[in-house]
């Protein structure tokens, strides 16, 4: 054997298997020092619920993550919830951020992490994503950004830098707004139901 304990088989298919069974109880793995004192031996652990059909995983002695028999994965509670794959809570009392996804690069290929949305076959996708080289969060469909939020806190839609020739929309972040367009009409407004004012100018307030 390699180790303490070395399950080996030269044959092909399932191989070795090391099987817990309990009829209504537990089925637990621990990990932790070697000593009878206290429950340092078991500070870490796996467990299979028998009779709630989940599976638990334990750090510094207190349950840390949960998946259900739905397949359903609870982190930092052992209640999942039942309308999405990751239950992630945060600790009471903090403001630790639930969910960090972080780039490995500050430029180029790597520096661009986010989340990605698609159907199982992989077909057109949606996307929210930092540019960290640009400070920039970003959302796309079909493949393209549609809309920016850059590092001063304007708001991009149909263009990703501010620029009154290129077409889109601006909204800046002290209120001033930019709208562009190439060939057509720029500004729809329409009043339904009763007569009135369309648009209203003011000088310092009202």
């Amino acid at each position: 054997p390699f180790n303490q304990m070395h399950l080996h088989s030269s044959s092909s298919g399932v191989g070795p298997v090391f099987q817990l069974t309990n009829d209504t109880g537990d089925c637990r793995i621990f990990f932790g020092q070697n000593t009878t004192a206290g429950s340092a031996n078991a500070a870490g652990q796996f467990r299979y619920s028998v009779a709630g059909d989940y599976m638990a995983f334990y750090t510094a002695l207190s349950e840390a993550m949960r998946l259900d028999s739905s397949g359903n994965l609870g982190v930092g509670t052992s209640s999942p919830r039942s309308d999405g794959l990751l239950t992630v809570k945060m600790p009471s009392g903090t403001n630790q951020t639930g969910i960090v996804i972080e780039a490995l690069d500050t430029g180029g290929v790597g520096s661009q992490p986010g989340l990605v949305f698609s159907s199982h076959t992989g077909g057109a996708s949606g996307k929210i994503y930092q540019d960290i080289s640009g400070s920039s969060l970003n959302f796309a469909t079909g493949g393209t950004t549609r809309a920016t939020i850059d590092s001063s806190g304007n708001l991009l839609v149909g263009k990703t830098s501010l620029s009154l020739a290129g077409a889109g929309c601006e909204m800046w972040n002290d209120g001033q707004v930019v709208l562009t367009t190439d060939g057509s009409e720029i500004l729809y407004l329409n009043r339904k139901t009763s007569d009135g004012d369309l648009v209203n100018f003011y000088q310092d307030g009202i």
